[in-house]
Parts: C-alpha cells; sequence; structure tokens
C-alpha cells in the first residue's frame, strides 16, 4: 500500500517575484529598444565603416540632374562629404561654412560633395541647394547605402578625406568653418 503525502503548494518567495518582475522588465525594455524607429537624425547602422587612417571604399552615386558621380574623380584633393537631409536643422545651418570653406580652401584643392542621405526626392533636394546657394555638388543617395558604408549615425556628419583617399576626420554633428579648416590643415 502506497502512503500519499499530502500535497503542499509550492510557495513563492518574495525574493522569486522580485526576479521575475526584473526579468519581465528587462525583456520589455531590451524588447522596446531593438524595435522602435530610429529618432530623427539618429540612424541604425548595418556595419562598420571605415575609420581615420583608413581608404574610403568608392561611392558613385547620380547627382541631382542624373549624373553617377564617383568620389574617385576627385582623388588627389581632399574631400569633404556632407552627409545631409533637407529636413536636418544642423545641415540648414552647416550649408553656408561648407560654402564658404569650399570657396576659401580651393586653394589647398579641397572639394566639398554633399550627400542627400535618405533618399529624399531630387527636386526638394534642387530646392533645397537653391535655397541655401549651395555651390558644390550634391549627390542622391535614394537607398541610404552611402550611409552604412560610411556608418554614418547621425546628421549631419562630414567625412573629411585626404588626397590619398584615406579619412582623416569624421565628425558627427553640424561642422562649422574653423574646424572644417583644422581638418583640412592636417592634410599633406
Amino acid at each position: 500500500m502506497t502512503v500519499r503525502q499530502p500535497h503542499r503548494p509550492l510557495r513563492a518567495t518574495r525574493a522569486h517575484h522580485v526576479a521575475a518582475a526584473a526579468v519581465a522588465l528587462l525583456v520589455v525594455i531590451v524588447l522596446t529598444l531593438a524595435l522602435r524607429p530610429a529618432a530623427p537624425g539618429r540612424f541604425p547602422v548595418t556595419g562598420v565603416g571605415p575609420r581615420v587612417g583608413q581608404r574610403v571604399p568608392d561611392l558613385v552615386l547620380p547627382d541631382l540632374v542624373g549624373h553617377r558621380r564617383a568620389l574617385t574623380a576627385w582623388r588627389g584633393h581632399p574631400v569633404a562629404v556632407a552627409f545631409l537631409a533637407t529636413w536636418c536643422a544642423g545641415c540648414r545651418d552647416e550649408m553656408p561654412s561648407l560654402d564658404r570653406a569650399r570657396r576659401d580652401l580651393r586653394r589647398r584643392g579641397l572639394v566639398v560633395v554633399g550627400v542627400d542621405a535618405v533618399g529624399e526626392a531630387p527636386a526638394a533636394v534642387a530646392r533645397f541647394a537653391h535655397a541655401y546657394s549651395v555651390s558644390f555638388p550634391i549627390l542622391l543617395d535614394p537607398s541610404s547605402g552611402a550611409m552604412a558604408t560610411f556608418a554614418v549615425q547621425a546628421l549631419p556628419t562630414t567625412v573629411v578625406i585626404g588626397a590619398d583617399g584615406r579619412i582623416i576626420a569624421h565628425h558627427e554633428a553640424t561642422i562649422d568653418e574653423a574646424t572644417l579648416r583644422r581638418a583640412v590643415a592636417g592634410i599633406p
């Protein structure tokens, strides 16, 4: 004959409840951060781009009239690549500085190139360029692939490339003329 033991319910202690609640909260936080859309001006990066001192990959994108332009076309000159969007306040603020720096540093060979990094319509980008009297070329990146290639995480971002094709500065914020001049001054 089998003797049955009296049924004792499992007793959860207060510590077990606190631990379970903490784990549930952690799961909710991780899922919220992983699934939230990027805030305006911030973008998820899908890869690690070239770092300061490394060669940049070639970038071939259409300009505002549809002609394909390659970064390698400017090899031998320092190039400031300004990643921008028409809705970006910092991008609008830095346009006059970039244009002045391009004019003033032309003797040093500086080339400034804008890249609309968020796939905006060419007409909207052309209106932006006209409104801010931009005199440098702006390329269109309809797939935002250049952002991933250069590991751009925020707008505006300016990547300064030396004449040898190596990155000499990666500036993530509105760049002013003095900062750009310092970056270009370091170019051999």
